[in-house]
C-alpha cells in the first residue's frame, strides 16, 4: 500500500509491517504479535489515520492503534466479526457479509461512528449464502473522495458516498458466472464440486481507478485470469504476468 507517501508491506511470516519511502529505502518495522492486551493475533487489514497506524485483528475482532515505531496507543473491540474494516472521517464501515449479526439482522455493510457505536445497516439480504469464504483482499476500494464495496463472491460493485450505497458496476459474466444459479448459492457442498468441473467464474476481485478497472477472477481453483477494462471506451484486454511456465507472478 501507498500510505502517507510511504510504501507499507505486510510481512505475513513475521506478522509485521515494513515501512519504506518512495525511493525504496527501509524506514522501520512494526511488529507486535502475541496474546497480550497491546498485541494483535494477526494483521488482517491496516491503514493510516494521520500519523497513527491502525491494524484490524480479525481473530479478536479488534482495531489496534500504534505509532509507526510500534508504540501501542489504544484498541477498540468490535461487536461485529467483520470481514474487513474501512475508516472514514465520520466513522467506520464494516463488511459483515454472509454472517448472521445480532440474531435476525442480515446485512452486508454496517456503519459505526468514530466511537464504534450507533450502527446503521446497508444491503440487507434474505438468505444466508451457503458458501461462506474469507479473503484477505479488502472488499473496499478508494475512488477519489468516495469508495467502493464489493463482496468477495459478488459480481456487483457498489459506490458508497456519505450515507448512500448504490450499485455502480456489474461485471456481467452471463451464463459463465457460477453464482447465477440460486441452487448453487444455497448448496455449499454442491458448489464446491462444481467450481472445478464447470469452468465458470466463481471469485472476482476488483480495483477501480479514474480510467481503468483492474480485475482478476478464477474459473477453478487454479485457473486465474487478470484483465484491464477501459472505463471510457469499454475496451478490455488480458494481462499476462507469467514470466515462465513455472514462474507465475500476481499483482
Amino acid at each position: 500500500k501507498i500510505l502517507n507517501d510511504m510504501m507499507v508491506f505486510p510481512d505475513t511470516n513475521e506478522k509485521a509491517l515494513m515501512f519504506f519511502n518512495r525511493k525504496g529505502e527501509f524506514l522501520n518495522r512494526l511488529k507486535r504479535p502475541g496474546d497480550g492486551p497491546e498485541e494483535y493475533k494477526e494483521i488482517w487489514g491496516f491503514w493510516m489515520s494521520g500519523d497513527t497506524v491502525k491494524i484490524y485483528d480479525r481473530v479478536n475482532s479488534e482495531v489496534l492503534s500504534y505509532t509507526q515505531q510500534g508504540r501501542f496507543l489504544d484498541s477498540e473491540k468490535l461487536f461485529y466479526n467483520a470481514m474487513h474494516v474501512y475508516q472514514q472521517e465520520d466513522g467506520y464501515w464494516l463488511d459483515v457479509s454472509h454472517r448472521i449479526q445480532m440474531d435476525s439482522i442480515k446485512v452486508e455493510l454496517v456503519h459505526l461512528n468514530r466511537q464504534f457505536k450507533d450502527p446503521d445497516y446497508y444491503l440487507p439480504y434474505e438468505n444466508l449464502m451457503g458458501f461462506p469464504i474469507m479473503s484477505g483482499i479488502s472488499s473496499f476500494n478508494d475512488v477519489g473522495d468516495a469508495f467502493t464495496y464489493k463482496q468477495i463472491l459478488s459480481d456487483t460493485i457498489f459506490m458508497v458516498e456519505s450515507d448512500t450505497v448504490r450499485p455502480l458496476i456489474n461485471l456481467n459474466f452471463g451464463d459463465d458466472y457460477l453464482w447465477s444459479s440460486e441452487e448453487l448459492r444455497n448448496n455449499g457442498e454442491k458448489a464446491m464440486s462444481m467450481i472445478q468441473e464447470s469452468g465458470k467464474v466463481w471469485i472476482v476481485n476488483t480495483w477501480i481507478g479514474p480510467k481503468y478497472i483492474y480485475f482478476n477472477y478464477n474459473t477453478s481453483f487454479s485457473d486465474y485470469f487478470q484483465m484491464m477494462l477501459d472505463r471510457e471506451t469499454g475496451e478490455m484486454f488480458n494481462l499476462n504476468t507469467q514470466k515462465t511456465p513455472d514462474e507465475k507472478m500476481t499483482l
